[in-house]
C-alpha cells in the first residue's frame, strides 16, 4: 500500500515537472543577443561578403588557367630538384 501511494506520488511528481519542463524548449533563447542580430545586423555583412567573392575571387575560367599555370610550374620544379 505504501509503495503504491509513494509510486502514484512519484509518477504525479515526474509527470508534472516534465509538463513543466517541456513549457520551455530548447530554443527560449534564441532571442537573445544573437537571435537580434540575425534579424538585420548580419545581412549587411553578407550583402558585403558576397560582393568581396564575386569582384575578388577569380572566375573559373581563370582560376582553371592559374591551377594549370601552378602545375606548370611545380613540375618545372620538381625535375630540376630530381637527382639525376
Amino acid at each position: 500500500m505504501v509503495v503504491a501511494v509513494l509510486g502514484r506520488g512519484l509518477v504525479g511528481a515526474v509527470t508534472g515537472a516534465l509538463a513543466a519542463g517541456g513549457a520551455e524548449t530548447p530554443l527560449d533563447g534564441a532571442n537573445g543577443p544573437v537571435g537580434r542580430l540575425s534579424g538585420g545586423g548580419c545581412d549587411p555583412a553578407v550583402v558585403v561578403g558576397a560582393a568581396v567573392v564575386f569582384f575578388l575571387f577569380p572566375k573559373n575560367d581563370q582560376e582553371r588557367r592559374m591551377l594549370a599555370e601552378f602545375a606548370a610550374e611545380d613540375a618545372r620544379s620538381a625535375e630540376a630538384e630530381a637527382p639525376t
